[in-house]
């Protein structure tokens, strides 16, 4: 009886010397894996853009004086799941994928995703999720290839005829810029009462987030601003009836 009880104590403490001794591993392994901070900081900056790129958003500027032209945007900026239950598989699916410039209106909708085309060649299946994104969302896609870019008469024609205004009509953005700074507390406040939320994006100084696990790290109250009849622009009823069924290639 003695004999059998030592036996069992033993097994235990071995059980239990095996179980510390694996989170002890466990923790060392993962304090290993995470780099310690530098005591040097030796980056430096560099521009944002390349030369072809540079040149690439100076046409888009003239061509879309209105829009805004957002660089390097990723898809997960201005896209949601319908689910919101699988933004896991969602964010793992589209997070690495982003476009070179994203043509947007005044309210932040990106009305033309362009992409220029590198030497570095992107998979068949990395392609086909960024193009069956840009469609389910009816943005229109440009791919430009290396060589003369597109014309302005080009560019424009992207984009359906009212969509983004007159250029003649265009207020200039220094002349704006005030104007919109000085009521977007205001109106935030007052589409605050009208919100369905649905899913939750940024506030005024916080950035969007579409993470993998949902959660707002900035701050959780931030809500959606949905567009409702009385304050969608008319540009936007074009914009969704212009489906997107595939990608445009401009250039030699």
């Amino acid at each position: 009886m003695n004999i059998t009880t030592t036996l069992t104590q033993l097994a235990l403490l071995a059980c239990l010397c095996a179980l510390c001794g694996g989170l002890i591993a466990w923790a060392w392994l993962r304090v290993k894996s995470t780099p310690s901070l530098p005591r040097d900081w030796a980056v430096s900056a560099r521009a944002s853009l390349g030369v072809t790129e540079r040149l690439l958003y100076q046409q888009l500027r003239r061509a879309f004086p209105q829009c805004s032209i957002m660089p390097k945007l990723g898809l997960v900026k201005f896209c949601q799941p319908d689910d919101p239950s699988r933004v896991g598989y969602w964010y793992s699916l589209l997070g690495s994928s982003q476009v070179t410039f994203a043509v947007c209106d005044a309210d932040g909708w990106v009305l033309l995703a362009v992409d220029l085309e590198s030497e570095r060649t992107r998979s068949r299946r990395s392609k086909q999720v960024k193009q069956s994104v840009l469609a389910a969302c009816r943005i229109q896609h440009l791919i430009v290839t290396r060589g003369p870019l597109p014309a302005l008469s080009e560019l424009r024609a992207m984009i359906p005829s009212g969509a983004t205004g007159s250029a003649q009509d265009a207020t200039p953005p220094s002349q704006s810029l005030d104007a919109a700074w000085a009521t977007l507390a205001n109106t935030v406040a007052a589409r605050r009462a009208q919100r369905d939320l649905k899913w939750q994006e940024s506030e005024v100084f916080q950035d969007s987030f579409f993470t993998a696990n949902g959660v707002v790290t900035a701050a959780d109250d931030a809500d959606q601003v949905p567009r409702s009849p009385s304050t969608e622009p008319s540009h936007d009823i074009d914009r969704q009836s212009v489906a997107a069924p595939g990608a445009l290639t401009l250039g030699a």
